[in-house]
């Protein structure tokens, strides 16, 4: 079940005078670049069902205990992040696990998955909403856990705020770029021929 349609059945909660589910995000990549921007500009509107008590951002390996005590969900955005054994890659899993254990529900999405050996499939085989970003980190995730069910996902940059029905126009230059990020390996041009 994608994020989206939990948290948009849960609207009925309010109405049966139920509280709105409490979420403490992690990973928000914003700052970082314009891609991640937009990224989390859409996962905010994602949650706006639910009530976000908290936020940590890109770079912290920390979290805050009491919002994470307090919390119905942890929510990690592991947009560009759970890849080559890095430690913040393994802080998020970590997290993830101490979260389970605590009985809370948990959600890793908008990730990437690749280059991983961490001894922690369990926690992926737990997730209750897990969502990748490509097939590459699909196949990734199911070498390394072959029970976990991760749904392939649009990048969250495809953020509705910001795309506006238009009028297509005549290709100018008949060029298409690819990846703008620095450290992207498929970065180059595609001519249209």
């Amino acid at each position: 079940m994608s994020l989206k349609k939990w948290f948009s059945a849960r609207k009925k909660w309010v109405k049966w005078g139920r509280r709105k589910p409490l979420v403490y995000l992690v990973n928000d990549t914003s700052g970082y670049h314009s891609g991640c921007e937009s990224v989390m500009r859409s996962l905010y509107s994602e949650l706006s069902h639910c009530k976000v008590i908290a936020v940590s951002m890109v770079h912290e390996l920390t979290y805050d205990r009491e919002a994470l005590k307090a919390a119905d969900w942890l929510v990690v955005n592991g947009e560009g992040t759970i890849h080559s054994n890095a430690t913040k890659a393994k802080f998020l899993l970590q997290l993830l696990a101490h979260a389970q254990g605590m009985g809370k529900k948990t959600a890793l999405i908008n990730t990437i998955f690749q280059k991983m050996d961490c001894h922690l499939p369990a926690v992926l085989s737990n997730l209750d909403i897990f969502t990748v970003r490509e097939s590459l980190s699909y196949e990734e995730v199911k070498k390394y856990c072959h029970v976990a069910q991760p749904r392939i996902c649009l990048d969250s940059a495809a953020d509705r705020s910001v795309m506006q029905p238009g009028t297509p126009e005549p290709g100018i230059s008949g060029v298409v770029y690819g990846s703008t990020h620095e450290h992207a390996k498929t970065r180059g041009v595609i001519s249209e021929r």
